[in-house]
């Protein structure tokens, strides 16, 4: 299961969507459209969470935790690409505006 998560996080959109903004707070960005996407395809939470969890690229697995959460909770809108980007910017946009949060635990 640990080969195909990888594929999930990163391979979903052009990386022009994030093209500005702190590297930190734009990998946060791509693992929120990564989960929301995740999540449409109907693919379980419990294994992306172990993967934020233990996989060692993560420097900050508590907050990637909480992104994962927060986005199968999230509720969806209309349009599954809307309801992608927009949980994206907001989690991009959280950061950017106040990173401290967001940084090593």
């Amino acid at each position: 299961m640990k080969t195909i998560l990888p594929l999930v996080v990163f391979s979903l959109f052009p990386m022009s969507a994030f093209a500005q903004g702190d590297p930190q707070c734009v990998e946060l960005g791509k693992l929120a459209q990564s989960v929301m996407s995740a999540r449409i395809q109907g693919k379980p939470m419990e294994p992306i969470l172990d993967y934020v969890s233990n996989d060692p690229q993560w420097n900050y697995p508590k907050v990637a935790r909480e992104i994962v959460v927060i986005g199968y909770e999230r509720p969806l809108g209309a349009s599954f690409e809307a309801s992608i980007q927009d949980f994206a910017g907001r989690v991009l946009m959280a950061c950017v505006q106040d990173p401290a949060p967001y940084m090593m635990e």
